[in-house]
């Protein structure tokens, strides 16, 4: 069972990884490298509040970790 499982997991890992890979076709940029996008004055900030939401991270595992000490000394 548990064989047949690590399998089914490896098979998709590979099916699912090679479906992303694909997903863009070569070549279907324009020569500013933007995708054919419609506008590129647009920049999406995604690293604005990336240590803020580390750090959050941390914490939340942090406090999860002590509940779950306190739950079992109980």
């Amino acid at each position: 069972m548990k064989k047949s499982l690590l399998k089914f997991i490896v098979y998709n890992l590979f099916i699912l990884s090679s479906w992303s890979a694909l997903a863009q076709l070569p070549g279907s940029e324009d020569s500013s490298g933007t995708g054919n996008l419609e506008n590129t004055d647009n920049v999406a900030p995604i690293n604005d509040y990336l240590i803020l939401m580390l750090l959050a991270g941390v914490l939340f595992s942090f406090y999860m970790f002590k509940k779950k000490l306190t739950s079992i000394k109980n």
